[in-house]
């Protein structure tokens, strides 16, 4: 569940998202653009844009445009360089988006989705993003020392 700036209370339902604004119920479905099957994430970033996370896809959906329109709903599928099902979104202060899956950290540019690359010698890092800017990293052999993101790399680094 998330709250936007206006008081709505958005939340995840099987078949897709729901608003609430304090009298009256309004889904979203596949119907009116959100992209995969089984939703279960939902971010608003700090500019509004509602972020929903299900299995086969992940949307972007900007509330500001009046439906019925195409692009009010973006969606991300594999193709676009996000490939695992997504387990945690979080927006750290600099408005960068992040999303945890089971194959890594995932960042998003605007346009496509970049896997944040760790220096460790664990095979599967699973990440849980935790509101500090910070990733905490946790691997078969336990936790990974606390990292953080180096953009012009666009790879994870030691904290100092």
């Amino acid at each position: 569940m998330a709250e936007d700036k206006a008081g709505n209370i958005w939340f995840t339902m099987k078949n897709g998202i729901c608003r609430y604004d304090g009298k009256t119920f309004t889904e979203y479905t596949a119907k009116d653009g959100l992209g995969g099957t089984e939703f279960w994430g939902i971010l608003i970033e700090q500019s509004g844009i509602i972020w929903i996370t299900a299995r086969g896809a992940t949307t972007r959906f900007d509330p500001s445009v009046p439906l019925p329109n195409p692009k009010a709903f973006t969606v991300f599928t594999p193709a676009d360089g996000l490939n695992c099902c997504v387990q945690s979104m979080y927006q750290d202060k600099s408005g960068n988006v992040w999303w945890g899956t089971g194959q890594g950290s995932y960042r998003f540019d605007g346009k496509r989705f970049y896997q944040v690359k760790s220096r460790t010698n664990e095979k599967t890092i699973y990440p849980y993003l935790i509101p500090l800017f910070f990733c905490l990293l946790a691997g078969k052999n336990g936790l990974i020392p606390q990292r953080k993101y180096d953009f012009l790399e666009r790879k994870l680094r030691r904290r100092e």
